[in-house]
């Protein structure tokens, strides 16, 4: 969580749902009513957001009270206010108050009512969870043994089990949840490894006999997993070992789309979600973009999702080949303002990157090799920084590692990056010269077609 101690408030929310096993009193559509009482809030806004971070609910905060009614179904959730947020656990019945202190907010948030033992135990969990994040944080413990690292992720493991047991006189359907939800956060530091090794080490590593699958204990069947934050990484990282490697090195994003289709036909609701995330995440990668449409169409039904998709897929089908690519407003690091139009009369390969951003880095030297090799000729190699810190980059720039033209795009919500549905970097684009498109997402510098494409274009 993040911290922002400069205001103090106290919040009052209430849950209330009702449902019935009779006939006569099942409310067919149940609702959360959401009162919040707050002051002294330098930022007047709360919002809930579901496992992908979207926006169920927004409301301004004005002196007082504000009360709101909404829908959610059962599941894990995040209630933010301001710049803070804390997890939290939507059930039917549930009458819940939330009390914090915006000066020690990790410390002081607190829950009475009814659900409020699993949500302050959820409350202590983040706490702990801060606290533990230095000594288990993944770039230190990458840098064990194989079999070191194993035994340090499943003491962390056993760890979290133990405190719900203790909190927890009886098992309920939360702790059963729970107890999965620390196997998946287990699974994906395991998954993670063999990444961060490859990555520390620079060659590709092997993970040993037996090391365990990303759906170790967990497999596909258990239809309350999907609830589960982070389950869908798991099953969207497990596709990869039975994709057709011949069609992952075509077309990455549409290759696991098919094999989702293929693989989860015994669970059709895994299917449509993890299709759904595949789609949310890498339409914009994909060079097959009709096809690619056309299983998420037939796959996936949630109307939001659709909306969502259907309109990305509308605007790629402006990012073909051959149109005109949108434009973008940057600038250097003098403060010299840029556009696409400035580079006309050169194909311009555009690299979107930031300097937190690790296989953006690791891009750097191969760029730079290309664009000492293609000095003097038809081509331009335009580095723009994207969602950074500004001064970040321009001590990058001022290091001399990063040569030629390097401009940054400040704002978070530019239209270029919307328009070329950037969801993650680095991305790479390739514009002929009159300014249309040739390839909307283009192979990285260290990939040998990179030249390949160059070339046929000088």
């Amino acid at each position: 969580m993040k911290k922002f101690p400069l205001f103090s408030l106290w919040i009052l929310l209430f849950f209330i749902q009702s449902c019935s096993s009779t006939k006569k009193t099942v409310n067919e559509n149940p609702k959360e009513i959401i009162s919040i009482e707050a002051e002294n809030l330098p930022q007047q806004v709360a919002y809930i957001t579901d496992q992908n971070k979207n926006i169920l609910i927004i409301k301004n905060i004005s002196p007082g009270n504000f009360t709101d009614t909404l829908s959610l179904p059962e599941g894990y959730y995040k209630i933010n206010i301001g710049k803070e947020y804390s997890d939290i656990y939507l059930q039917p019945g549930m009458d819940l108050k939330i009390y914090v202190d915006g000066n020690q907010f990790d410390e002081t948030i607190r829950y009475e009512g009814t659900g409020a033992d699993i949500n302050n135990f959820l409350a202590a969990e983040m706490l702990a969870n801060e606290k533990d994040k230095q000594k288990y944080a993944l770039q230190n413990l990458v840098n064990l043994p194989e079999k070191d690292f194993l035994k340090t992720v499943d003491s962390l493991y056993q760890a979290k089990l133990k405190r719900l047991n203790d909190a927890f006189d009886s098992k309920n359907d939360f702790t059963g949840l729970q107890a999965k939800k620390y196997l998946v956060e287990r699974n994906q530091m395991l998954s993670q490894y063999p990444r961060y090794k490859s990555f520390i080490l620079k060659k590709p590593y092997q993970t040993s006999p037996g090391y365990p699958a990303p759906l170790d204990g967990l497999g596909t069947e258990d239809p309350a997993l999907i609830k589960v934050p982070g389950y869908l990484d798991l099953v969207v990282n497990s596709l990869i070992e039975d994709a057709d490697k011949k069609l992952l090195q075509e077309d990455f994003m549409y290759g696991m789309l098919v094999t989702a289709e293929k693989k989860f036909t015994s669970n059709p609701a895994l299917k449509e979600k993890a299709i759904a995330k595949l789609a949310q995440e890498g339409i914009g990668y994909t060079k097959k973009l009709d096809d690619f449409y056309a299983v998420f169409d037939r796959n996936v039904k949630d109307p939001a999702v659709r909306k969502v998709i259907t309109e990305k897929y509308n605007n790629l089908k402006k990012l073909q080949a051959g149109n005109p690519s949108p434009d973008f407003t940057a600038y250097d690091i003098n403060g010299k303002e840029y556009h696409l139009s400035d580079f006309k009369g050169k194909n311009v390969y555009i690299d979107l990157w930031a300097t937190w951003c690790a296989p953006c880095r690791a891009e750097i030297p191969f760029l730079e090799k290309l664009k000492k090799e293609y000095e003097g000729k038809d081509v331009v190699f335009v580095s723009i920084d994207v969602y950074d810190d500004k001064g970040k980059w321009e001590k990058m720039v001022k290091s001399g590692k990063i040569t030629g033209i390097q401009l940054i795009i400040p704002e978070r919500d530019s239209e270029f990056l919307k328009a070329y549905d950037v969801t993650g970097i680095p991305r790479f684009i390739f514009i002929d010269k009159e300014g249309k498109i040739i390839d909307n997402n283009a192979s990285r510098p260290s990939n040998p077609k990179t030249k390949e494409l160059i070339d046929k274009y000088l």
